[in-house]
């Protein structure tokens, strides 16, 4: 399965922002920048959340959040995989991204199961005070280590972040679904930490350049 982008923005009813938010979403989830969404992909971004908080993987927490991991991935694939080859190219990624642009409860279904296990795991490990909020410092961790470990997210931006959505210094779980429910749908009402991974993932969207 190649990696291409034939498929027309007007064939897949999207705009070319969201061809490009959707785009950056793959080329971040697609760890090895192999061109395509696979299980290998996700089981690494596990093995580097656990790193990086410092969960055993032989540990139940390590299991629990691969579990949830793994349900992700395979209600992803059910999905987006038409071919039903194992894995997701970034057709066929945009073209499940542009149906979520118009059935918004298939979307918010999706976000739901996501949020009912693998967001909230990543929550609390990443709550280091155990308050049930995120300040600016951990959510920044979070989002590097447990969703996207190729970016940049510094505390300054997570402020600004936080500042632009009417938080006023801590995050908490149901804001915290509501952005992961946006990014996922690309309807993000906040573009600061958008246009950072438009940023961080130009290369590999627009390779010619």
């Amino acid at each position: 399965k190649k990696m291409s982008n034939s498929t027309s923005n007007e064939a897949l009813g999207i705009t070319q922002d969201q061809r490009e938010r959707f785009s950056a979403i793959f080329h971040l989830v697609d760890v090895d920048h192999s061109g395509n969404i696979e299980w290998a992909d996700s089981e690494e971004l596990v093995v580097r959340w656990a790193k990086s908080f410092n969960i055993d993987p032989s540990s139940e927490a390590y299991k629990a959040h691969l579990d949830q991991t793994k349900g992700i991935f395979e209600a992803l694939l059910a999905q987006a995989d038409t071919d039903k080859d194992g894995k997701i190219s970034i057709d066929e990624y945009l073209s499940w991204g542009s149906q979520w642009q118009r059935n918004f409860k298939d979307a918010k279904s999706f976000c739901e199961k996501a949020a009912d296990g693998f967001l909230k795991t990543m929550f609390t490990e990443a709550d280091k005070n155990k308050n049930n909020t995120l300040d600016a410092a951990e959510f920044a961790t979070l989002i590097q280590t447990g969703l996207f470990p190729a970016g940049t997210f510094s505390k300054e931006l997570v402020e600004k972040e936080f500042e632009s959505r009417g938080i006023k210094g801590e995050m908490n779980l149901e804001q915290f679904y509501q952005w992961g429910y946006e990014l996922w749908t690309a309807k993000t009402n906040s573009d600061l930490i958008f246009q950072d991974l438009l940023r961080q993932t130009e290369q590999y969207r627009n390779p010619q350049k």
